[in-house]
């Protein structure tokens, strides 16, 4: 269950700092009440994972325009196991 917050957490707060040049999630109070600072950490870094595993190899750098970008990719591609269209 914990780890299905986290990654609910991760995926909620990526339009939030998706753009910015330092991560913060310390600002989000209900992050910030349910986490604790280690977690915190543990979620920043797996954004900054994520953004940078969607941006190697593109040449864009914009981290929105590398996401539509990736995600575009997905679309159209049979390699990429996606549950929904």
């Amino acid at each position: 269950m914990k780890i299905a917050l986290i990654i609910l957490f991760t995926l909620l707060s990526i339009p939030r700092t998706i753009g910015q040049e330092k991560l913060d999630l310390r600002s989000d109070e209900l992050i910030t009440k349910t986490f604790s600072e280690i977690e915190i950490e543990g979620l920043e870094s797996m954004v900054r994972y994520v953004d940078n595993m969607v941006s190697k190899g593109k040449k864009e750098p914009n981290i929105n325009n590398a996401y539509h970008i990736f995600f575009e990719k997905i679309a159209q591609s049979t390699v990429y196991n996606v549950p929904f269209k």
